[in-house]
């Protein structure tokens, strides 16, 4: 018997299924990935520190991959550790 997944489309669990080269999410899922709430994500697009992201006319899509990369950007091994 098939499974079905019925998650909505921009939870991790559903983006962990997608095809990684070109999968794309929203704010909304970009949280889910990352942890973070969708309204810290808009302050850090706003200040220019957040993770790369594509206009796509009126809508904000994040790549997996530019996720991944900021995250791995953001990676320290004490508190002491300057950032950038």
């Amino acid at each position: 018997m098939e499974t079905i997944d019925t998650a909505p489309p921009h939870t991790a669990r559903h983006l962990l299924g997608m095809a990684p080269a070109r999968c794309m999410v929203d704010t909304i899922g970009a949280a889910a990935y990352t942890g973070l709430a969708p309204q810290t994500l808009e302050i850090l697009r706003l200040k220019g520190n957040g993770p790369v992201y594509a206009k796509l006319g009126r809508s904000v899509r994040y790549s997996i991959s530019d996720l991944d990369a900021w995250i791995d950007a953001a990676k320290r091994r004490s508190t002491s550790q300057n950032v950038g």
